[in-house]
């Protein structure tokens, strides 16, 4: 039919924020990588200095991969964190290399609205622009 819209599309494609990234090796391993309890641990005690005595593999809780960040009303897909950490409210994003600052900074700042005020991490390899994502709020670290 003529005119109808597309409803099963997210935010991300509307606005052009496709990932392409999604479907490489090196976001795979990296993603894999931070589902492993132990390695997760590791990344907590960089992001927090005080979880370093008290998170450990036994106690750190679920670790969720691709999980649906939907908007509080419609629950439309507004996008996927690579890996979201409930206990916490951490959501992280994994970018092998930043294409674009701005293209990231505006994909992160829409999904830390969702749930509202959700730590945002931002997991890569490229740290070019680590101070600028940080200077927003944004946690960067680095396998």
């Amino acid at each position: 039919m003529t005119g109808e819209k597309n409803r099963g599309t997210t935010v991300e494609k509307m606005w052009k924020l496709d990932d392409q990234q999604l479907s490489t090796p090196d976001h795979d391993e990296m993603v894999v990588w931070l589902l492993n309890k132990k390695n997760m641990v590791t990344i907590l005690g960089q992001i927090k200095p005080e979880f370093v005595d008290t998170i450990t593999v036994d106690n750190i809780g679920e670790i969720r991969c691709e999980v649906p960040i939907r908007d509080g009303k419609s629950l439309f897909i507004i996008g996927f964190w690579d890996i979201y950490l409930p206990k916490f409210v951490m959501g992280i994003e994994v970018k092998p290399y930043i294409d674009s600052f701005g293209k990231v900074l505006r994909q992160l700042n829409l999904y830390r609205a969702y749930p509202h005020n959700c730590t945002t991490i931002l997991f890569t390899k490229d740290l070019r622009f680590k101070e600028a994502f940080e200077s927003q709020g944004i946690i960067v670290i680095s396998p």
